[in-house]
């Protein structure tokens, strides 16, 4: 997989960069979790006080979110804050 940041024609460099920087987290993720079993994702360490595969992959979701509605000069509808 190459990472270049380079976004679509159409798009503004800046725009395409952001895009493209969300775009590439979403694969690499899908690389990095595919075959993990539930137990893995849902791992929280030895003393269950650490953060999971599966909030982590929320939280970054949640940014990169945040990111696309930003660039399409949008605020985050309320339904997908309380998700």
């Amino acid at each position: 997989m190459l990472y270049d940041l380079r976004g679509e024609e159409h798009m503004s460099p800046i725009v395409g960069i952001l895009y493209s920087a969300v775009k590439e987290n979403s694969q690499r993720l899908h690389l990095i979790t595919e075959g993990m079993s539930q137990k893995e994702v849902d791992y929280k360490g030895p003393n269950h006080n650490f953060n999971s595969t599966a909030q982590l992959i929320k939280h970054i979701m949640y940014v990169d979110l945040n990111w696309a509605y930003r660039m399409k000069g949008q605020p985050l509808s309320h339904s997908l804050i309380e998700q």
